[in-house]
C-alpha cells in the first residue's frame, strides 16, 4: 500500500546500469502486457538507490508510456524489501555481465522464485534453483516471466523450496574459513620456499 504497487509484480533489485539489461527487461515487459491487455498487467518493480543512471531510466519509462506497469522505487528498508520479496511473483536478474550474483542469492533466502540471464557466473551460482532466460532476447525474457507468473501455488512452492537450498551452499561464515585454510595454505607454501 505505501508504494501503490498491485499484484501480479515482480521484482528487479540493484543498480540499473547499462550492463544490468534493465531496458530490454521493461521492453519484455511491455511486450507481455500489450499481449495481456485483457487480462491484468504485470508490474516491474525496480528497487535501486537514486543515482544519474536511474534518472536516465525514468526518462527512458516515459518516453516508452511504460509508467503505468514500471515502478522504479529507490532506496527502500531491507524489512520493506524482505516484504516486496515474499509478495513478488519472482525476481527476475537480466543482467549482462556479473561477478556473483547476490541479489538472486537475496530473493530466494526470503522466499521468492527467481529468473534470470543465462550467462555462465549465474548458472554456476544459483544452480538448478532457477529458470534461465537468453537476455538478449525481449521474447524469451517476456515467455519466462509469464511462465512462473502463470504456475501453480504447488509449483511455486517447489521453487521456493529449491531456492532455500541452494541458498544454504552459500554463507558468511563458510567463505570466512576458506579464506582462512587458503591463507594457513599459503603461509605453508611460503615456508617451504624458504628452507
Amino acid at each position: 500500500e505505501k508504494y501503490n504497487i498491485q499484484k501480479p509484480f515482480i521484482i528487479y533489485t540493484g543498480s540499473v546500469y547499462p550492463h544490468k539489461n534493465i531496458e530490454r527487461l521493461i521492453q519484455s515487459i511491455k511486450l507481455l502486457d500489450d499481449l495481456n491487455h485483457i487480462n491484468k498487467k504485470i508490474q516491474l518493480i525496480l528497487v535501486c538507490s537514486r543515482n544519474i543512471f536511474l534518472q536516465r531510466l525514468e526518462q527512458t519509462i516515459k518516453i516508452m508510456r511504460v509508467q503505468e506497469y514500471v515502478k522504479p522505487l529507490g532506496f527502500v528498508t531491507d524489512e520493506e524489501l524482505v516484504l516486496l520479496y515474499q509478495q513478488a511473483s519472482c525476481f527476475i536478474f537480466p543482467t549482462l555481465s556479473e561477478g556473483f550474483g547476490l541479489p538472486g542469492l537475496e530473493a530466494m533466502a526470503s522466499g521468492c522464485p527467481a529468473i534470470c540471464s543465462d550467462i555462465p557466473v549465474l548458472k554456476e551460482i544459483y544452480g538448478d534453483a532457477v529458470q534461465y532466460f537468453d537476455p538478449l532476447d525481449i521474447q524469451d525474457i517476456a515467455n519466462k516471466i509469464q511462465k512462473i507468473c502463470d504456475i501453480s501455488t504447488d509449483q511455486k512452492e517447489g521453487i521456493i523450496e529449491k531456492g532455500l537450498k541452494q541458498v544454504n551452499k552459500y554463507s558468511w561464515q563458510k567463505m570466512a574459513r576458506e579464506t582462512i585454510k587458503i591463507t594457513q595454505l599459503y603461509e605453508i607454501w611460503l615456508k617451504c620456499w624458504d628452507l
